[in-house]
């Protein structure tokens, strides 16, 4: 085979590699996250610019749910240490208890301004069918996109 032959099959498998990496980046990421956004936004008859703001609470929210982690995480970790330690009525694990319900409500009192703020946002007839989501208990696990719509 000749030198340009050779660079042409070059460039075009380079091209269709190219081409793939892109195609799993655009279904992989892209159209998961409106696939997730879809049925809320269906839901509650979302415009653009409130589908907007269900992306901006989904990204609030989870900021709330990373920077609490590493404190759960070492209360927690007290808490193991207690267990293991401690005996039953001992104040070091009562300690341990106390401080993982502060923070865990910490983190819920923050969650549950984000998703007033997010209802308060919304147009009348909207904010009544978000109060009929709000009935169902895995909604806020809707709302945040790790549910795809309420169950069957």
């Amino acid at each position: 085979m000749s030198r340009k032959a050779l660079l042409v099959i070059l460039i075009a498998s380079l091209l269709l590699n190219v081409a793939a990496v892109g195609g799993f980046v655009y279904v992989r990421y892209y159209l998961a996250f409106h696939a997730r956004l879809a049925p809320v936004s269906r839901r509650l008859e979302l415009d653009a610019a409130g589908q907007a703001r269900l992306v901006q609470f989904r990204r609030d929210a989870w900021a709330v749910i990373r920077e609490s982690r590493p404190e759960s995480a070492s209360v927690l970790l007290q808490l193991n240490q207690a267990i293991a330690t401690a005996p039953a009525g001992d104040p070091a694990l009562e300690q341990a208890l106390q401080r993982l319900g502060d923070t865990r409500r910490a983190r819920q009192e923050k969650m549950v301004g984000l998703i007033i703020a997010f209802r308060d946002g919304l147009p009348p007839e909207s904010r009544k069918q978000f109060n009929e989501m709000a009935k169902d208990p895995g909604f806020v696990l809707e709302l945040l996109g790790l549910r795809l719509g309420p169950e069957p």
